[in-house]
């Protein structure tokens, strides 16, 4: 899955779609451009694509729906719900960054629907913004990954 969750930002300024390069000197443009090692950038795609697998293999829907339940429970529906929407809206995926759907509508999806979803992306996890560890401060925190808005409120 090469499309997923990427900063707005890092969409903008970069005109990324993901952060899987197909080689290295892929990423070695990106890089020259962000200031950062190109293998550092190279290999944060690998590893986040790592994670994804092994979040995808290892975390089994109903895992994941118990686990969203209980900070329903926890920390209320709507301040979970609002941080999901305030992350997909900040990390949007493409059909999100490019206005067809919104952040809402992204998040409402059946898992019925999934089936409809463009081959390159995928229906976000509930608990996507607490299972997805930020790479180093030292690559490119505020360009990739502007942690700031996503969190919840209150």
């Amino acid at each position: 899955m090469p499309n997923r969750h990427l900063s707005r930002h890092a969409r903008d300024r970069y005109a990324l779609d993901s952060l899987r390069f197909p080689d290295l000197a892929s990423a070695r443009k990106i890089a020259a451009q962000m200031n950062v090692p190109a293998g550092d950038l190279y290999a944060l795609g690998l590893i986040d694509e790592a994670l994804r697998i092994l979040l995808t293999r290892h975390a089994p829907p109903a895992q994941m729906t118990s686990a969203a339940s209980f900070l329903d429970l926890r920390l209320g529906a709507a301040p979970v719900r609002d941080t999901q929407v305030r992350f997909v809206s900040a990390f949007p995926t493409p059909t999100v960054y490019r206005g067809e759907i919104s952040a809402q509508e992204f998040l409402n999806r059946e898992e019925g629907e999934e089936a409809k979803l463009n081959e390159k992306e995928e229906k976000p996890s509930r608990l996507a913004p607490a299972l997805t560890p930020s790479p180093s401060p030292d690559y490119g925190r505020g360009e990739l990954l502007d942690e700031s808005s996503p969190t919840p409120k209150g």
